[in-house]
């Protein structure tokens, strides 16, 4: 919310990339298994 001064819009997509347009190079990468998942709750502040 402090990014977008209210709610954000709903994740539509996740793009996991490897670039090398500014190097010109040839670049080979392996991802591990990704997990997507709600962030936990944060706890209730106590006080006035």
């Amino acid at each position: 919310r402090q990014a977008f001064g209210e709610s954000p819009p709903p994740v539509v997509g996740v793009a996991i990339m490897t670039d090398s347009d500014n190097t010109g190079e040839k670049a080979t990468a392996w991802y591990g298994d990704l997990i997507l998942q709600a962030p936990a709750e944060s706890p209730k502040k106590k006080g006035p």
